[in-house]
């Protein structure tokens, strides 16, 4: 039974590794094949990126990292969102949100709304608040008369006057 993993990066840098790893469980997996296709051919091939998608679309798991300029993710996010339910894992890693979500092992995905122990502890711990929300304490003097007690009134460039602020 033949097994298919497409690997889709940024660059050619992992080549040399996946040629070994392919060279080394062609022995327990016969009908292995791996293809590595890298986002920085496509510009100088648009070849390169038809069969970047044509493998996709036959790949039993599709790995997919370093996806974070825009033009490389929008020439696959097509075909990985179409692959991804029919193909039996996809792993996205070290890229953009939108490739992230795409990943599925079983029935983990990366999409989906956290359940069961790992949601309950999501509602335990309470909404977190965006940074800067919450209202700033203010000092109980003006920084620039707090230090040297003096009358903010005698700098130009301050023209408060010194004391508690109300």
């Amino acid at each position: 039974m033949p097994v298919r993993i497409v690997i889709v990066t940024l660059d050619s840098h992992l080549s040399a590794s996946v040629a070994r790893a392919e060279r080394a469980m062609a022995g327990d997996l016969p009908g292995l094949t791996v293809a590595l296709h890298a986002a920085s051919d496509w510009g100088n091939d648009p070849r390169s990126l038809e069969r970047c998608n044509a493998d996709i679309a036959r790949a039993d798991l599709v790995i997919a990292t370093m996806l974070f300029m825009e033009d490389h993710i929008q020439a696959v996010l097509p075909a990985l969102k179409a692959r991804r339910d029919s193909c039996d894992a996809m792993v996205c890693c070290m890229s953009a949100g939108e490739v992230m979500k795409l990943t599925r092992l079983g029935r983990f995905s990366m999409s989906a709304e956290a359940r069961g122990p790992l949601a309950l502890l999501k509602r335990l711990r309470g909404r977190r608040r965006k940074v800067g929300a919450a209202p700033m304490a203010a000092p109980g003097r003006w920084p620039c008369c707090a230090a040297s007690r003096r009358s903010c009134a005698s700098s130009p460039a301050r023209p408060r006057t010194c004391g508690p602020i109300s």
